[in-house]
Order: C-alpha cells, then sequence, then structure tokens
C-alpha cells in the first residue's frame, strides 16, 4: 500500500492550528478589548508567550523528526529532471523522466545511475537491445533538451528523491564498492 504523504503533511498542519489557537485564546486572555495588552499584566503576557513559543518548537523539532521518518533527511543539492529514452521510443512512446537531486545536472545522472530502480531498469533494457548496440549496452539515450532543474510541469514522471535519501543514508551508514558498469555504459550514451 502507497504512502499517503499530502495526509501526513496535513495532519501536522492539523496539529499546529490546534496548537496555534491554544496559543491564541491563552494570549487573548491578556489582551483588553482593544488588543493591547495592559502594563499591569504585560509581565504575565511575556511569560505565557514564552511559555507557549516553547511548545510552538517542542512541536516543530517533534514534526521534524517525524517528517525526516517518514521522507528521509534533506538531501543535498537541488532537485532535478533526468530524462531518457528506452528503445519504447521507435514505438513512439515516450521518454522516462526520473527526478533526483544533485548539485548540477551532471551529478544528479550520477546520483541516478547510483539508485537501485534505474540500476534495474537499465539494466532491463539489455533485454530488448536489437542488436545493433555494441554487446550488452541497452538502447537509451540521454535527453539533455529535456532534462532540467526542478521537476517536470506535467506528465508522468519517477520521483525518486525517497529512495536516494534511503540509499543516502544507507551508504553513509555502510559503504560500498561502486558498480561502475552503469556509469560506464551511461557515458557511451551521453
Amino acid at each position: 500500500m502507497a504512502t499517503d504523504y499530502v495526509s501526513i503533511v496535513h495532519e501536522l498542519l492539523a496539529v499546529y492550528r490546534t496548537l496555534r489557537e491554544k496559543r491564541d485564546a491563552v494570549l487573548d486572555g491578556y489582551r483588553d478589548k482593544n488588543g493591547e495588552v495592559p502594563p499591569d499584566t504585560h509581565s504575565a503576557y511575556e511569560k505565557a508567550r514564552t511559555d507557549m513559543a516553547l511548545a510552538d518548537s517542542d512541536f516543530l523539532a517533534g514534526a521534524m523528526d517525524y517528517l525526516t521518518e517518514q521522507f528521509g533527511p534533506p538531501l543535498p543539492g537541488d532537485t532535478y529532471t533526468v530524462t531518457y529514452a528506452g528503445p519504447e521510443r521507435h514505438d513512439g512512446e515516450q521518454p522516462y523522466a526520473w527526478v533526483v537531486n544533485g548539485h548540477d545536472l551532471a551529478d544528479a545522472r550520477a546520483n541516478l545511475s547510483r539508485l537501485p530502480t534505474f540500476r534495474e531498469w537499465f539494466e532491463d533494457q539489455c533485454a530488448w537491445s536489437s542488436g545493433d548496440e555494441a554487446e550488452g549496452a541497452p538502447d537509451i539515450c540521454f535527453l539533455a533538451k529535456e532534462s532540467h532543474p526542478g521537476v517536470p510541469e506535467w506528465g508522468y514522471y519517477n520521483d525518486l528523491r525517497r529512495e536516494q535519501s534511503a540509499e543516502l543514508r544507507r551508504q553513509q551508514a555502510e559503504p560500498r564498492a561502486e558498480r561502475p558498469a552503469v556509469q560506464q555504459l551511461l557515458a557511451q550514451g551521453a
């Protein structure tokens, strides 16, 4: 079953709205009918405001931990769309758009080449080889003109940032040797 990320964010927003309403109700108790804080209650108002700010801070820390658990830690770099056309392009099918993070497009391509989902897709393309390509080289090509910063404005794309985050955590916990074959084949098709 797929995770409903929008509901996760909405749930956190609902909790924060409740917290904000509570804060506003407490602080409104110190204001007069004009919305001003009278001098004789200013000290108590400031203490209540500090207490509410601490509660907000605690909520924010918990929300950040929860979001990190759900989505993974923030990825370095910016978001890029990296587009490849597979052998299906000969039948008029659209290319594959992959969304990952990187410091630039070249870094995003390198990051994409390390991800299990992309590697599996890439290796599956070998079965589609028509025999015209170098032995073992899949019939794919990098589409530089369709690769760009950000996510596609329309259409289907494979958002691998969550997988990239999990892979980054895994690599940080247990470094392993690179599998250069995919990167070498990608360089040949560039």
